[in-house]
């Protein structure tokens, strides 16, 4: 994003900034409150009869009539749970800037309940002097014009947090309070976020541009403040705050040109900082009906194909790519999922009838997989409301893309599809970090990019059924990991740590079609950081090159390059199962049934080539030599193990794992591995491809890793150093896909990954010569009997077609 309006003063860049085709704009309609009061309520799509908002109204209900008891009679605080005098933070640790917050957002259930028919509490004028007097102890507290932010609290509360619930109650219930309450809001609001294009504006300039979700949470609460009192210079100057949030970025937070969305800097974060700011957005465009604003605005609409939609199987926001919020117990896959559902049917209202249609097919797939209608139990009035609407239409389902690939290589992150499941793959790079936590939250996810592979199937309850507070942190499938115990938070909070490794990514060709080759590939070396400047190295200093092939539903998974000197052991984990709280399912070796039972203690080996299968679950094929672990457990944990917030749940939960990995040793250099993986296949199915693979390994070393499938005679390359493997010579780093479509075209997608490469060339022996050709992003040459394709100037990637 642009940061040349940086070095203007806090005030003149307030009103510096006007955008068409609202420049002109001197009153603000005051039919826009009663709009935002529509869609923050749901309240004039409520059906009494309709049992379905019954529910979503008994939810608010209840949640409202149990704080109301909770209501603090001597008005020193909000709530008797929530005290905002004394020490902070308080003896748990929790903040006062917190504690505002949530009273905040209560006294918001509070207003939307009084605005909503059908709730118990609609129009009740005790609850409206409720919410007086607690907006009048949160503004004693300190949530008021002139107060500062205290050192100890988190910046969001005061400028996120806190502004936005209260612009959205003084907008719901303005009208029956002092005129002086609301005026006293407004500056509250004014006063913590004076400019929505910025972060902290009270500790001292120059401040930080506001990014991503972030900025959008900013510029909401500043429109909706506006609507108050007509402040059109605000709302303009928030307004053109919005587009530059989906304006493509080079680097860093925002969103990039594969679709890979990025907040705090290094962390791929989609499915949550990316679904809140899909929220925020999809509202703004409902409020000042922005689909029609100009093609700035039109731009978000294609972020639904390209970013939002292929990280959701079945309804269920893939964990890969939801930071931290995988540690908290309320904010499962599933509720991401609610989440992008409500915010994309209210951007369809908005959206050109293509991408509406689109949306709406999807979003109806994902609420027919709640066959338990856990989407109205959890859901607000509003969320009800648009979901209803859907069921109650003609619109039909739109299943899930039975094929296809989309390489994040902006956020080292993939996601192939198949017919019954998709395989998605989160690693970290020198922009990426290994995995984000922050001081209380994923305190252990340290491992979680160390090329962390997720299937997902039928089982679509896999990674919601307590899977982060109960599986072996040490070995989640896909990973290489040295075995050394790691303090928590190891490399920093909010994405600091970032290995030093030299690339990770990956091409794709034909990856929008059932013939889809993609070829993924990491340098990995695992987590660790300095004690200090100059100070003790901890960690591992575990080094391996990883990389995946998936074509035809088969994961080809290749390691080499392994090395370490720390002195743990090393091991590449193949699966880590969730078998739930009670699953016993069957595992056979080479179709013996081997570990039938617990208990946890026992580990068993196998050596050579063999198959494994897991009833349900699918195949795993080793074609080399050596050590196979495997190991039938039952694992307890709580979510406080990975989760330090006060209140959070630490009831300990007991979950059966089926766990699958290869032993590599100490102390070593220039060790490997080779296993596949056959999602979905059933015994008969895994015993045959072990039998007949489809694939044959061309390289795996330190300068290339390459695999042949048989199917459309694809090859797909890994190229660390400039070397040839099987006629092709790449002369930098690079990935490398090349198949055969069922036409007889040859199409070959390339990336270039070392980011210094200024002609990267990749030469072909054994093509023939093409009787015509095309590239998008290079050039195709014809040198003696080799096909020659060079990447243009300033050029990532390239995507050749060849015709003989």
């Amino acid at each position: 994003m642009s940061t040349g309006i940086a070095a203007l003063t806090l005030a003149e860049s307030i009103f510096s900034v006007l955008p068409e085709p609202w420049a002109g704009t001197t009153t603000i309609d005051p039919a826009l409150r009663a709009r935002w009061a529509d869609i923050i309520t749901g309240r004039h799509q409520v059906v009494s009869s309709d049992a379905r908002f019954a529910t979503a109204l008994s939810a608010l209900d209840a949640r409202v009539t149990g704080w109301r008891a909770m209501l603090d009679p001597t008005a020193a605080s909000v709530f008797t749970d929530l005290p905002v005098t004394g020490v902070n933070p308080d003896a748990q640790g929790v903040r006062t800037a917190q504690k505002i917050r949530q009273s905040y957002t209560r006294l918001l259930d509070f207003a939307v309940a009084w605005a909503t028919p059908g709730s118990i509490h609609h129009a009740d004028s005790t609850l409206v002097a409720q919410i007086s007097s607690g907006l009048g102890s949160l503004t004693a507290a300190g949530f008021a014009s002139g107060t500062a932010m205290a050192a100890a609290d988190n910046w969001w509360d005061w400028q996120i947090g806190s502004p936005r619930a209260l612009a959205s109650v003084l907008v719901l219930v303005g009208d029956e309070l002092p005129s002086a309450q609301v005026a006293a809001g407004c500056a509250a609001i004014d006063h913590f976020v004076p400019d929505p294009w910025f972060l902290d504006p009270l500790k001292g300039l120059p401040v930080k541009e506001s990014t991503g979700a972030n900025r959008m949470d900013m510029c909401q609460t500043v429109i909706v403040r506006a609507l108050l009192d007509g402040d059109v210079p605000r709302l303009e100057r928030a307004r053109a705050g919005l587009a530059p949030v989906w304006a493509t970025v080079l680097e860093g937070d925002g969103f990039h040109a594969d679709g890979s969305m990025i907040q705090h800097a290094s962390v791929p974060y989609t499915g949550s900082y990316g679904i809140e700011l899909l929220l925020a957005a999809s509202r703004l465009f409902a409020l000042l009906e922005l689909g029609a604003a100009g093609p700035e605005y039109e731009a978000f609409f294609a972020l639904v194909g390209k970013s939002y939609l292929p990280v959701v199987y079945r309804g269920r926001v893939m964990d890969h790519v939801r930071g931290r919020a995988v540690a908290r117990p309320l904010a499962r896959s599933q509720d991401a999922g609610f989440q992008a559902v409500e915010g994309l049917l209210l951007l369809a209202e908005a959206a050109p009838a293509p991408v509406a249609t689109q949306i709406r097919g999807r979003v109806r797939s994902w609420v027919d997989e709640d066959s338990t209608g856990r989407i109205f139990e959890t859901g607000s009035v509003a969320r009800t409301g648009l979901v209803v609407a859907l069921t109650n239409s003609a619109v039909a389902a739109l299943p899930e893309p039975s094929a296809g690939a989309t390489v994040f290589n902006a956020m080292a992150r993939c996601i192939v599809r198949n017919a019954d499941h998709a395989i998605a793959i989160s690693a970290s790079s020198a922009t990426i970090a290994w995995y984000e936590c922050s001081t209380l939250e994923n305190i252990r996810g340290y491992h979680s990019g160390s090329g962390m592979t997720y299937v997902y199937d039928a089982d679509t309850s896999h990674y919601d059924d307590e899977f982060w507070p109960t599986v072996d942190r040490y070995r989640l499938p896909g990973t290489t990991v040295e075995q050394l115990a790691l303090p928590d938070r190891i490399g920093g909070t909010s994405g600091k740590g970032r290995p030093p490794g030299e690339w990770t990514g990956g091409s794709s060709v034909m990856s929008d079609s059932p013939d889809a080759a993609t070829v993924f590939a990491q340098d990995l070396h695992a987590p660790h950081d300095r004690a200090g400047t100059g100070g003790a190295f901890r960690g591992s200093d575990m080094h391996a090159r990883k990389a995946w092939f998936l074509q035809d539903g088969v994961l080809v998974a290749l390691g080499a390059d392994i090395s370490s000197t720390t002195g743990g052991i090393v091991e590449t984990v193949v699966e880590n199962r969730n078998l739930h709280a009670a699953g016993a399912a069957t595992l056979r070796v080479d179709g013996v049934v081997r570990i039938a039972t617990l208990p946890s203690s026992r580990t068993e080996n196998a050596t050579g080539p063999l198959s494994v299968h897991i009833d349900g679950v699918g195949g795993y094929f080793f074609p080399v030599g050596g050590s196979v672990k495997m190991k039938r457990e039952e694992r307890a944990g709580s979510w406080a193990d990975i989760n330090t917030t006060a209140g959070i749940d630490a009831t300990p939960h007991a979950r059966r794992y089926l766990t699958l990995w290869l032993w590599h040793g100490q102390n070593f250099s220039g060790r490997s591995y080779q296993y596949a993986v056959l999602p979905g296949a059933s015994l008969a199915e895994t015993q045959a491809f072990a039998a007949a693979p489809n694939f044959a390994v061309l390289a795996n070393s330190a300068e290339c890793q390459a695999l042949r499938f048989d199917v459309r005679e694809t090859r797909l390359f890994t190229f660390w150093r400039a070397v040839t493997v099987d006629g092709v010579t790449a002369s930098a780093p690079c990935t490398v896909a090349v198949s055969t479509r069922a036409d007889g075209a040859v199409i070959i997608a390339i990336d270039e990954h070392a980011g210094s490469v200024t002609a990267l060339s990749v030469t072909f022996d054994g093509l023939g010569i093409p009787s015509s050709s095309s590239c998008a992003g290079g050039s195709v040459a014809i040198v003696g009997s080799r096909v020659a394709v060079t990447l243009a100037s300033g050029a990532r990637q390239a995507e050749c077609e060849l015709h003989f």
